[in-house]
């Protein structure tokens, strides 16, 4: 397996900056002179979203860096300044390149904590860490076109098996019993007749699961051919082929982003995830008048299916990188469920799959209206919230996790349950990307008491920063359980980056925690034990996949950072905060202790899934705000969400 490692090269070439031990005056540290790479001044919504703007300066001043007239990012300089809130988004890999991990990114997050760290405590081995801002992620160089014959029949069908337990079951690109049998089995009793779309194709197949297969390497004991030896040959195959408007163009292209994923190349997976949607887009997958014209019913279920599976991977692999959407959300007319099968897991999974697709487009609406402009506006929010949360009361009972999670994870003969993982993972993490601004703002307020004004009571920014935490448990416990019920299974690509972005938000709590002059010790103790299982989630696939690994490192050195006693810093004022703030946050603390069971807490996650946002008599309630009197002023209901009601500084502003 290649060694392609995510954010985590110890050098970089000579065409990378080269930074020094030195350290400046304001505790940043400097660099070496002579490396022009990037622009000292990025777009002010290039930069992450660190505080929410107070006043009407800070908007005018946000609006000004969005249209540009103030910067200048044509200067150069040598490297990326590790200065709060500047550049997180962009890292660099081993050529010097920029790569560009947008704010949805957990990458991006985990820059945003450095910032946040190295503010507070100063400088440790995850502030520092040499490896930081660094990533791999390059395309291989071309290989000599030499094709490969195929293995033997036995050994096709265990790479082929491993390609649809960790692909296709979740991820859906063929009807696999119509692939084997008009595909696989051509190729092996009528080699002579089989065309090169379909051999391109196989090998794609057997490419990936070959990189499964060497993660066990008693399969690998009597067959020397390595997965990029098969797929080097699907390319060689593919470049011979002249583009015939066919639909296998969609599913070589898709296979290609798959591969590409699984080698820890996530730029040149996400440029051919592009390819395919653009190809499918010319065939007309996504058009219902389209699809209506075939007669071949199974044919017209396997487009529905293959476009869905698109416009999924689309949402989750963009979000992850932080990059735009290929698809729109209007840009899709055929998206209702209308194609079954006549078997039950498969049609198990074409449901879920629905779903998924539901909750991929509420999340692709958040990154949208929340992290687009870097303003965030309270009704946007609270909507978004509500869309969540109606999704998660229509789902159908037998969908529905907590009623399915015993049966459905243990069960070993039961190959539904990553898909079904996936569906709820979806929502954890659009809770988590939803309200994590917020957080992050309620964090500095706290961590850096009078930087950005006096932290006021408000019920709806609680019930923001309670989700958020609580969401990142729950990701945590939900996926620790499944792996110790499920070892078999070596994809976890959606799992990872749901447990990384997971494990950041509750290394900023414990920060947070840490650092009261009364800490909640057993709150603590849970913070601590869920951060050791998301570490070592991590560090056991990173025995497969070495971006998992870096991750990995990446947590534990947040978690060391932490002091585990009372600093010598005065941190007396973070106390200087409403009574009421401080009376929820300590009944949250207890709700977490107890949930920390058995279960993880994952009886009651649909629970969770359904009220995490209150309704509005709770709120009004919470806030002390008389709703007769609302109604008899004739003010609208939700006027009262807004931050500037009754005060004088304004949180939230534009795109009402």
């Amino acid at each position: 397996m290649s060694k392609k490692e995510v954010e985590s090269m110890p050098q970089v070439k000579e065409t990378a900056c080269v930074e020094t031990n030195d350290l400046a005056h304001d505790g940043s540290p400097t660099f070496s002179s002579g490396k022009l790479i990037i622009s000292s001044m990025p777009p002010r919504g290039l930069q992450p979203l660190l505080t929410l703007p107070l006043g009407d300066g800070d908007n005018d001043d946000l609006k000004t860096g969005i249209n540009g007239s103030n910067t200048n990012d044509s200067n150069i300089i040598d490297t990326v300044p590790r200065k709060i809130g500047e550049h997180t988004r962009l890292l660099l890999n081993s050529a010097g390149n920029l790569r560009y991990f947008g704010e949805s990114s957990p990458l991006s997050l985990i820059q945003e904590c450095r910032s946040i760290f190295r503010s507070v405590l100063g400088a440790s081995k995850f502030t520092d860490d040499p490896k930081r801002g660094q990533v791999m992620d390059e395309p291989s160089e071309p290989k000599s076109r030499v094709q490969v014959s195929l293995p033997k029949r036995e050994f096709c069908d265990i790479l082929v098996n491993f390609f649809e337990k960790n692909i296709n079951d979740g991820f859906y690109i063929f009807d696999m019993k119509h692939f084997k049998y008009h595909v696989v089995d051509l190729a092996y009793k009528e080699p002579l007749l089989v065309d090169t779309r379909k051999l391109c194709l196989l090998h794609f197949v057997l490419s990936i699961g070959s990189f499964y297969a060497e993660a066990s390497p008693n399969l690998m004991k009597e067959h020397d051919v390595r997965h990029s030896a098969y797929f080097d040959s699907a390319l060689d195959m593919m470049r011979g082929s002249v583009y015939d408007g066919g639909l296998w163009m969609v599913e070589a292209n898709l296979l290609r982003h798959f591969y590409y994923q699984t080698n820890c190349q996530r730029s040149s997976a996400w440029i051919h995830l592009g390819t395919a949607i653009r190809h499918a887009q010319g065939l007309g997958l996504h058009r219902k008048i389209i699809n209506e014209k075939f007669e071949n019913l199974s044919y017209v279920m396997h487009r529905r299916r293959l476009w869905r599976t698109l416009f999924i991977v689309d949402r989750i692999y963009s979000i992850v990188l932080g990059r735009p959407l290929a698809i729109n959300n209007y840009d899709w007319d055929d998206s209702e469920l209308q194609e079954l099968s006549d078997d039950v897991n498969e049609n198990f999974r074409i449901r879920c799959q629905f779903e998924l697709s539901k909750i991929s487009q509420i999340n692709s609406k958040i990154v949208e209206n929340i992290y687009r402009d870097g303003v965030i506006n309270i009704k946007h929010t609270r909507a978004l919230a509500i869309e969540l949360k109606l999704w998660s009361s229509n789902i159908p009972f037998d969908l529905d996790i907590s009623n399915t999670l015993k049966e459905d994870l243990i069960s070993h003969d039961n190959s539904n349950n990553y898909v079904l993982m996936q569906v709820h993972l979806a929502q954890l993490y659009g809770i988590m990307l939803l309200f994590r601004p917020f957080l992050i703002h309620v964090l500095l307020k706290k961590l850096n008491p009078g930087t950005y004004g006096e932290l006021k009571s408000d019920s709806l920014l609680f019930y923001f920063c309670k989700a958020c935490i609580k969401s990142s448990f729950l990701c945590v416990w939900l996926i620790s359980f499944y792996v110790e019920k499920k070892k078999d299974r070596i994809e976890l690509f959606s799992m990872n980056n749901c447990c990384l972005f997971a494990s950041a938000i509750l290394s900023l709590t414990l920060l947070e925690q840490r650092l009261q002059s009364h800490p909640d010790y057993d709150y603590i103790r849970v913070l601590t034990d869920t951060l050791q299982a998301a570490s070592n989630l991590l560090h056991n696939d990173g025995m497969f996949n070495l971006n998992s690994e870096r991750w990995a490192e990446n947590v534990d050195n947040m978690v060391a950072a932490i002091p585990k006693g009372q600093l010598e810093q005065d941190f007396s004022n973070m106390e200087n905060m409403p009574d009421s703030y401080k009376n929820d946050f300590e009944d949250f603390s207890k709700e977490i202790i107890l949930m920390d069971n058995e279960y993880g807490g994952l009886k009651d996650l649909s629970n969770f899934q359904q009220g995490f946002i209150p309704s509005d008599d709770e709120l009004l309630f919470a806030m002390g705000i008389d709703r007769q009197e609302l109604e008899l002023n004739g003010s609208p209901i939700l006027d009262a969400f807004m931050y500037d009601y009754g005060k004088k500084d304004q949180l939230f502003d534009r795109y009402i």
